[in-house]
This record gives C-alpha cells, sequence and structure tokens, in this order.
C-alpha cells in the first residue's frame, strides 16, 4: 500500500487531488513533498504560500531548474514580470527546459514583446517539439495552463519512494511505472 505522503506526491504530480495533497503534506520537509506542496498551492491559487514553498526548496538546491520555472509562474500569475523574467532566466541557465523557455515566450508576448517571444517559442520547440506541441493544445488564458509547471520526475518519484520504504519497497510502496505528468 502506498504512504500518505507518495499517494499526496503522485496524485498533485499527476494533476489528480491538490487538496488531498495539501492536507497531506502541510508538514512536508523533503524536497520532493515540498514541491509538490508548492505545486499543489499554486494550482488552488494560494500563490503566496507557494512562492513561500518553492524559495525554501532553493535554499537548499539553488540550481533546482524545475523550482525556479515554477516559482517564475507564481510571480507571472501574480503580474509580477520581473520576478517571473527573473526567475525563468535563473532557470535556463541551469537546465533549458522547454516548459521555461515557452514561459518565457508566453510572458514576453503579454509584454507585447512578440518578436522576443517567437525566439523563446523557438528555443522551446528546440530544446522539445513534441512538449510545446502539448503546451499548444492545452494552453488557455487559465494560470493553470497559460504558464507551464514542471513536474516531479520518475526518478523522484522512486527516489522518495525507496527511502521511505523501510527495506519493503516491493510490498509496502508502489509507485505507478507509467507515470505521466500532466502539464
Amino acid at each position: 500500500e502506498m504512504s500518505p505522503s507518495l499517494k499526496a506526491i503522485v496524485d498533485v504530480n499527476e494533476g489528480k487531488d491538490n487538496t488531498y495533497a495539501i492536507n497531506v503534506l502541510k508538514d512536508a520537509r523533503e524536497r520532493e513533498e515540498l514541491f509538490s506542496l508548492a505545486l499543489a498551492l499554486k494550482r488552488e491559487g494560494r500563490v503566496e504560500e507557494a512562492i513561500n514553498i518553492c524559495r525554501r526548496i532553493l535554499d537548499t538546491t539553488p540550481r533546482d531548474a524545475r523550482t525556479l520555472n515554477n516559482l517564475g509562474n507564481c510571480y507571472a500569475v501574480l503580474h509580477d514580470n520581473e520576478q517571473a523574467i527573473a526567475m525563468y532566466s535563473r532557470a535556463v541557465e541551469m537546465e533549458p527546459l522547454a516548459s521555461t523557455y515557452y514561459n518565457l515566450s508566453q510572458i514576453s508576448r503579454e509584454l507585447l514583446n512578440f518578436e522576443q517571444g517567437d525566439r523563446f517559442f523557438d528555443k522551446a520547440k528546440h530544446v522539445d517539439a513534441d512538449a510545446v506541441t502539448r503546451f499548444r493544445e492545452q494552453s488557455s488564458r487559465h494560470p493553470n495552463r497559460y504558464y507551464i509547471d514542471e513536474t516531479l520526475g520518475k526518478g523522484d518519484f522512486w527516489s522518495f519512494a525507496l527511502r521511505h520504504s523501510r527495506g519493503n519497497m516491493f510490498t509496502g510502496t508502489f509507485v505507478p511505472l507509467t507515470f505521466t505528468p500532466v502539464i
């Protein structure tokens, strides 16, 4: 049976249940829990709380491109474009994520800088054209669909599950083998 923390982490990263994750992870200490809690809070409109959690993560892992991307999204939702761009810029310095370039293209267009938006969009396509196609298909004016959140990867789930399995990985904990993050 899956632990409540692991279930909450999987659920929020698959876009299933933010409320459950917020309740279970409210006392989170580990990176995967904190990342998932911040994501759930942002998606539920509790953006200031999400920013605080992202900042906690970055205190210990300042080069975490996925957290920087999601922190940029929080600032973008609050229309703090300068901070959003700063976070996205730091993120692509750490790791060139298609989502971050896509988000830079979105915010550039919001600021009516269409030429720069096109350049960032092309960079996003260069990193992962299939992901950009998915982003465009799911895009809407809703804050949770306009800017693309990063989610945890399979390795993060396995790492968390192994640390919490107490040597009983295959009878006590289950991680879906076909995890597909929702963007």
